[in-house]
């Protein structure tokens, strides 16, 4: 009964420590999950603190809002992660808790150096990224 009575206390307390959950859950966020399915490394600690960088412009960094956080998460969450960044000119980045995804507003591309993996978004994702989440004007 002791030993049942003390697995029971350190499977409570490493559950219920941050630090443990964090690591116990980091299986979750690897670059490619056990079942080869491309991944970011993102978690969802990861979920509302995203900044956008503009590069040419960096006066016009912000943190944004929850609304295309979430927007944003659901793209950065799904499956369509590919192996290898693609070479294209990036104008902007989006740092989540010091992960960073650079992004081509031309191409609608997000580049993942760290883990060299990239997704491409939809045009009708490209052009709410550009024009409501970031500003871009379309001309």
């Amino acid at each position: 009964m002791k030993k049942i009575s003390f697995f029971i206390i350190i499977v409570l307390v490493v559950l219920t420590t941050p630090s443990c959950r964090q690591m116990l859950s980091s299986n979750n966020s690897a670059a490619i999950s056990d079942d080869n399915e491309n991944k970011t490394n993102l978690t969802e600690s990861d979920s509302y603190n995203v900044q956008l960088i503009d590069i040419a412009a960096p006066e016009r960094n912000r943190i944004l809002s929850n609304e295309h956080t979430q927007y944003l998460n659901a793209i950065w969450r799904s499956d369509e992660w590919q192996p290898d960044v693609i070479k294209t000119r990036c104008s902007f980045e989006f740092e989540i808790n010091g992960v960073v995804l650079r992004y081509s507003d031309e191409l609608g591309v997000f580049n993942d150096d760290t883990n060299q993996m990239h997704i491409v978004v939809t045009k009708e994702q490209r052009d709410y990224i550009n024009t409501s989440v970031i500003g871009i004007t379309v001309q």
